[in-house]
């Protein structure tokens, strides 16, 4: 792929497709996955639990032939998003390498301009996790507009759920960053670690909720195990598989384990079950402070809306 290439985005209104999702709100990242010609695969989505659904139900086309099943993919939505529409024609998997843009929407039609330096720092910083990981170095570019990062990354990344949706959560970090930010970063890990405690709004949210998962990835190298397939409707992909909800299944099961107790599968976690362990997690770091930006736009919305993707807040 080379840098400053034409890539653009499949907006939803040209798409004539209408997510719950807030569309005309500002100040919000967009992610779009493209295939090898820059072209987009899906309308553009603010919250990185749709592209989850994506891959799970490309997995579901691949695995079955009955007919009715497939009426059911067909006929699949969470919070107005029908994957079945894109996947049919490009499965989300068994593929070596996937590409995704981001782009920073500032006010109506305007985006965050970057430039190669940012590019550069993206990439230093990304590399760095996959170095520890061992996964093979993503590649990161910039669209000829300089409104949209592109990264290019392994399918390692995919494996899992959750490592689908860190990395998601990863380069959200990096196109919000402002390059004075990226240059005093130290350690990208140690960094992702403390951003909680140092900023709020959904990334903030979405890191504090995983930080038991992100422990064990950073500092242990252990990666717990989590299945596609455990997650039986395009609800419980999309709610309840992302990077900071599992981390909140995980810590729980480990803590039942150690009690003797049996644990509930993550796949079947219900809303209650995830309210409860938020009430627990807030007892536990009454310093984090949650407060909502512009990221958020759920005042009298469904919990679906804006970047909320379920109890969890994987958005």
């Amino acid at each position: 792929m080379n840098d400053n290439e034409q890539v653009t985005f499949l907006e939803r209104k040209v798409a004539k497709v209408h997510f719950i999702e807030s569309y005309g709100s500002n100040n919000v990242s967009e992610y779009c996955f493209l295939d090898e010609d820059n072209k987009p695969l899906h309308p553009q989505v603010r919250c990185k639990d749709y592209i989850q659904d994506l891959f799970w139900t490309s997995k579901l086309i691949q695995s079955t032939s009955d007919e009715n099943e497939l009426q059911k993919l067909r006929t699949n939505q969470v919070y107005g998003f029908k994957p079945f529409l894109y996947c049919e024609t490009y499965p989300f998997i068994d593929r070596d390498l996937y590409r995704v843009g981001i782009r920073f929407r500032t006010e109506g039609q305007n985006f965050r301009q970057y430039d190669n330096m940012h590019v550069e720092l993206a990439q230093q910083l990304i590399s760095r996790i996959e170095t520890g990981f061992e996964f093979p170095i993503s590649k990161v570019s910039l669209s000829n507009s300089g409104e949209i990062l592109i990264f290019e990354f392994s399918s390692r990344w995919t494996t899992t759920p959750y490592l689908l949706s860190l990395y998601l959560l990863l380069i959200r970090v990096l196109n919000k960053a402002s390059i004075e930010e990226m240059k005093a970063i130290d350690s990208f890990e140690d960094y992702l670690l403390t951003y909680p405690s140092k900023n709020s709004g959904n990334d903030a949210s979405n890191l504090a909720g995983a930080l038991y998962l992100l422990e064990k990835l950073f500092k242990q190298r252990e990666f717990p195990q989590q299945k596609w397939e455990d997650y039986k409707t395009i609800n419980d992909i999309h709610n309840n598989s992302g990077v900071s909800s599992f981390s909140k299944f995980l810590k729980k099961a480990e803590e039942l384990k150690a009690t003797g107790e049996k644990s509930i599968p993550s796949a079947q976690m219900t809303e209650d079950d995830y309210d409860e362990l938020e009430e627990e997690y807030d007892e536990d770091d009454e310093d984090w402070d949650d407060e909502e930006d512009d990221d958020y736009q759920t005042t009298q919305q469904h919990e679906g809306a804006g970047y909320i993707s379920g109890p969890d807040l994987d958005g």
